[in-house]
């Protein structure tokens, strides 16, 4: 009986796993058919973007040798309620193209820091990153807007992280929720912070990298995508493990 019921859990495991793959192969594959962004210019003045599976499909070798500007990639590994579908992929193949790549996680006060390390740490293998890995904390990573212990929890997902990658995270967020809720915890961290109309500016430290627009028009990819840009005197050796 006990052999009969685990094998009939090991199926079921291998059947979710394959449904999982196939899905995210299915999203990779039919998502977008054609460049949404058509007949929009091209960004220019940024050095790096960062993805997740709802750009769909990237056409990496374009992306590698049709945007001359381009440094790095940042990949979404953990969602707020998901593992990323294309994060495997993608990874693949920015390795493949020599393309410098770097993972995110998004952090969600509901869930455990153990476990949000447990899932990052399980898609994110160390000596597949060229850059340091990333904390994007935000608006909806509150548990219904509370930020009683936001700092604390942070801060020790921040050791984790840095402990297993054996570097410091860099932390990612908006000018306005970083001065109101993260500053200056985090002053001694690399920052990476979002303001869509102007250079970034946060109490007390200086952001290496500027998300400077979340509607940015890239060859090699048929969405909106996000653009950074390297600021204060930041560069790639920043970001580097």
């Amino acid at each position: 009986g006990l052999l009969w019921l685990l094998a009939a859990l090991l199926i079921i495991a291998a059947i979710a796993v394959m449904v999982w793959m196939c899905r995210g192969q299915k999203r990779y594959a039919e998502w977008p058919q054609t460049d949404l962004k058509a007949g929009e210019p091209f960004s220019t003045g940024y050095q790096g973007v960062d993805i997740s599976q709802y750009q769909g499909r990237i056409f990496w070798d374009t992306l590698k040798k049709q945007n001359p500007e381009l440094q790095f990639v940042y990949l979404r590994a953990v969602g707020k309620n998901n593992k990323d579908v294309n994060y495997a992929h993608n990874l693949s193949r920015a390795r493949q193209l020599g393309i410098k790549v770097g993972s995110y996680h998004f952090f969600n006060m509901a869930v455990s820091v153990e476990r949000q390390m447990a899932d990052f740490s399980s898609m994110v293998i160390g000596p597949l990153q060229d850059l340091r890995p990333v904390l994007d904390v935000e608006d909806q990573s509150l548990l219904d807007g509370d930020t009683t212990h936001l700092v604390d929890s942070v801060r020790k997902m921040a050791l984790l992280l840095e402990r297993h990658y054996h570097c410091k995270p860099v932390i990612y967020t908006n000018q306005n929720f970083y001065n109101d809720y993260l500053a200056p915890h985090f002053n001694d961290y690399p920052l990476w912070i979002a303001n869509y109309s102007n250079m970034p500016v946060v109490r007390g430290a200086k952001p290496i990298l500027w998300q400077k627009s979340e509607t940015g028009h890239v060859r090699g990819i048929w969405t909106d995508v996000d653009l950074d840009q390297f600021v204060n005197g930041g560069s790639l050796r920043d970001l580097q493990r």
